[in-house]
């Protein structure tokens, strides 16, 4: 048997270790592969599930085989929404219809949030006390719900408007002009 040099056996011995250290490295590099192909496919499996339970969560009523009576969903209502009462046929019919016509056109319809304000019947006393609030809070005088009623039955006297004053017309003048956030905190 012929003896190596301790050169060469440590150059064996080296490529053995740096052989070693490459499968190690390879080995990991493979499970950390595994592993996120693992949670990739756990994330897509929770996404897949958080749709579904949206898909739950609409309000869809589908049916494969036939069209659901009228029976049988106002019992799938209740049963879905826990109703303490049963919705009437002609409800039934209505939220059908509606979401008919949502489907046809393309979405629902959106009504605006505002109401139709009329202009007041007396406009020359509305001017006159919504100058008067302008030049008292300019002067940072606060106006509250009395001083404005006051103001308004003084402007009719001086023109001589026959006027009264009542906290519907103060209801509607603070509509209409949008003065809830300018009045003092005092209401009457």
């Amino acid at each position: 048997m012929r003896s190596m040099p301790s050169d060469e056996i440590i150059k064996k011995d080296l490529d053995l270790a740096d052989k070693i250290k490459i499968r190690k490295e390879k080995a990991k590099e493979k499970e950390r592969k595994e592993q996120q192909q693992q949670q990739q496919q756990q994330e897509e499996g929770q996404e897949q599930k958080q749709e579904q339970e949206q898909d739950n969560k609409k309000v869809v009523v589908k049916s494969t085989t036939r069209p659901m009576t009228y029976e049988e969903l106002i019992n799938w209502a209740v049963d879905r929404y826990s109703l303490n009462r049963r919705p009437n046929k002609s409800t039934i019919s209505r939220l059908i219809a509606r979401i008919g016509e949502e489907r046809a056109s393309g979405g629902p319809e959106r009504k605006p949030n505002v109401s139709r304000v009329q202009k007041g019947r007396f406009p020359e006393i509305e001017e006159a006390v919504l100058e008067w609030m302008d030049i008292s809070e300019s002067k940072c005088i606060p106006v509250t719900w009395t001083m404005i009623m006051q103001k308004a039955n003084s402007v009719a006297e001086k023109k001589g408007i026959e006027f009264k004053g009542s906290n519907g017309w103060m209801d509607r003048f603070i509509a209409r002009h949008d003065l809830k956030k300018r009045l003092a905190r005092k209401k009457r």
